[in-house]
């Protein structure tokens, strides 16, 4: 028993007979099998940097999933807010009936009986009514063209006031067919409009749109000057506090293209204490958003995370979807440039709900 215990310690080999059929012949094969005691292979060592690199990977194509899609709803975004500021300024110019479909053929009859009886007021109207119609359908060129058309009527007239909002309309198609210069002259005419019926605000407000312009063409010292020799005194003689703020908020724009940070910075800070006076939710939240954008600049994420949290807290308490969401995108960049890949993942993916429940909304 004891010879058999140490032979069980021994390596030994037996042949193993196998058969092979190669060419319709039976080919005698010898294969050595090992057998004695059990070996135990244990696997190589965890290396917990591989499967840190490995998890971040995974996650990183969430996150980049996410990013993309932030990336395609910025563009979206940004068109939506086009469309809106056009609503806005359209829902202000006089028509003739609202306009529809159903109602342009008779529009066109309107038109040629206003041209016989001479009625320059009411063709004015139906042109404008032509205009907002075609805006509408997304048709610009042909807006501009019934606006032109309306607007001379109005010079016939001698209608300043109408004249005015007609340019103000042109001014913002211009701006948003990407058409700065023909945009910047039709604002020019509506500074003399409105400086001639001693409207500075209006006026005030044109300068502000010029200085926009001027800063999309990088000509920002003809930018700032707008503002600073211009817009601001106007609207600073009228007591307009709303007009005030958003000088201090175009400039800082200004300043941060030329990423003239600490000047940027100011003056996101004085709008952002003018929205606490005017008790205005809606700028103190796109001030924050712009302070933590120049913060991120700089590299203080950190402090950029604080006050992108503050305008989340405002826009969750003011029940403000849309800015929410563009936060929430905000945050989850923000966490990328600070290497924090899970933060990252969490926000983007908090982004991307919010954004799916918004479409729904307008669905």
């Amino acid at each position: 028993m004891a010879i058999l215990l140490a032979n069980s310690n021994v390596n030994a080999s037996k042949r193993q007979l196998a058969t092979d059929t190669l060419n319709g012949q039976t080919k005698k094969t010898i294969h050595t099998v090992k057998i004695g005691p059990i070996e135990y292979f244990l696997p190589p060592p965890v290396d917990s940097v591989l499967l840190r690199r490995l998890a971040i990977l995974a996650n990183n194509k969430l996150i980049d999933e996410g990013y993309k899609k932030k990336e395609r709803d910025d563009v979206l975004r940004k068109e939506h807010r086009n469309t809106l500021l056009i609503q806005q300024i359209l829902a202000e110019i006089e028509t003739s009936v609202t306009p529809s479909e159903s109602m342009i053929s008779t529009l066109a009859q309107m038109l040629d009986s206003s041209k016989k009886d001479g009625d320059i007021k009411s063709q004015a109207l139906i042109l404008n009514t032509y205009a907002v119609y075609h805006v509408n359908k997304g048709e610009a060129d042909l807006a501009v063209r019934y606006f032109k058309e309306a607007l001379r009527l109005k010079e016939l007239s001698k209608d300043k006031a109408a004249m005015s909002k007609i340019t103000v309309n042109l001014a913002a198609i211009f701006r948003m067919l990407g058409k700065y210069d023909e945009s910047i002259a039709v604002n020019e005419y509506v500074i003399r409009a409105n400086t001639s019926i001693k409207d500075r605000s209006k006026a005030a407000q044109a300068y502000l749109n010029i200085a926009y312009l001027k800063n999309m063409q990088q000509k920002h010292y003809e930018a700032e000057q707008a503002i600073l020799k211009k817009a601001l005194p106007l609207f600073q003689s009228v007591g307009d506090k709303p007009g005030r703020m958003e000088c201090f908020i175009k400039l800082a724009d200004i300043y941060k293209v030329q990423q003239r940070f600490s000047e940027a910075k100011w003056f996101y800070l004085q709008a952002n204490l003018m929205a606490d006076i005017l008790s205005d939710s809606t700028t103190k939240v796109d001030c924050l958003i712009k302070l933590a954008e120049v913060k991120n600049a700089i590299g203080d994420h950190f402090l950029a995370l604080e006050d992108y949290r503050k305008a989340e807290f405002l826009a969750t308490q003011n029940n403000n979807s849309d800015k929410l969401t563009e936060i929430k995108g905000e945050i989850g960049e923000t966490y990328l440039k600070m290497g924090n890949y899970t933060a990252a993942g969490t926000a983007l993916k908090e982004y991307s709900q919010l954004k799916d429940n918004l479409r729904g909304l307008v669905q």
